[in-house]
């Protein structure tokens, strides 16, 4: 919920940012346009192996402890109190028993409950205890689609004892089924079920130049680029395709 009243002046793009921030969400600048994401749980849009990477290599950090707060300090207008300032005293416990007490000053915009502001400090906290690995790669073309807030899936074959991902050799569509050939050779039960997901381009709706999208066009925005399939070991055979020996699969 918003409660406000803007009674100064100020830069455009910072009450933009300011108006975000009471759904957790940020704005960013593209191609002559403001977009704003929020923080919340999304279907993976497109994915990323060791195949589609350069020199097939992710690198991984994590962040500094010193930068994992556990107890935040929200600033808000309590609206049970004349909508006067008040402060709400947030904190991680297990953080804290981990860390130590470090303190974040927090300012709810346009918050005027309690229970919103302890929601905001709550967020922020787990936000830097749960989210503590970052990932860095450089990819081709397929990382032209991706843009900020976006959910992506990856899978390192190096930190796994075997190679679960890779490149299709070719695929051959028909009227009612096709087949897919994988770059290599793999083992498949006969009677098990198998997960297949493949990145393919797909449509999305651009919003700066798409008119008339409604609430039920939302999934459409950021169309997921993968298509999933699901087959048994009887529908895959191996045999000498191109230069090697290669594993086909009939979708």
């Amino acid at each position: 919920t918003c409660n406000l009243i803007i009674n100064s002046r100020e830069e455009a793009y910072k009450v933009i940012n300011d108006f975000a921030s009471i759904f957790r969400a940020i704005t960013y600048y593209s191609a002559g346009l403001i977009y704003t994401v929020q923080d919340s749980p999304k279907t993976y849009i497109t994915q990323f192996v060791n195949a589609n990477v350069e020199n097939g290599d992710f690198a991984y950090s994590s962040s500094s402890r010193r930068v994992r707060h556990t107890v935040g300090i929200v600033r808000y207008n309590d609206r049970t109190n004349f909508y006067k300032p008040a402060i709400e005293y947030v904190e991680d416990i297990e953080g804290i028993r981990r860390y130590g007490i470090r303190e974040l000053e927090l300012t709810a915009f346009g918050c005027t409950s309690r229970g919103q502001a302890v929601r905001f400090g709550r967020w922020a906290l787990l936000s830097e205890t749960m989210e503590t690995e970052t990932i860095s790669f450089v990819a081709g073309l397929e990382g032209a689609y991706l843009r900020p807030g976006d959910v992506f899936k990856t899978f390192d074959q190096n930190r796994k004892s075997s190679r679960f991902a890779g490149r299709t050799y070719r695929i051959d569509n028909y009227l009612t089924s096709g087949q897919i050939t994988l770059d290599s050779q793999i083992t498949l039960e006969t009677g098990t079920f198998y997960n297949l997901s493949v990145l393919t381009p797909g449509y999305f709706y651009d919003t700066s130049l798409v008119s008339g999208l409604t609430s039920n066009d939302f999934s459409g925005i950021r169309n997921t680029q993968i298509q999933n399939f699901t087959f048994t070991g009887i529908q895959a055979n191996t045999g000498v395709n191109g230069n090697g020996e290669r594993t086909t699969i009939n979708i």
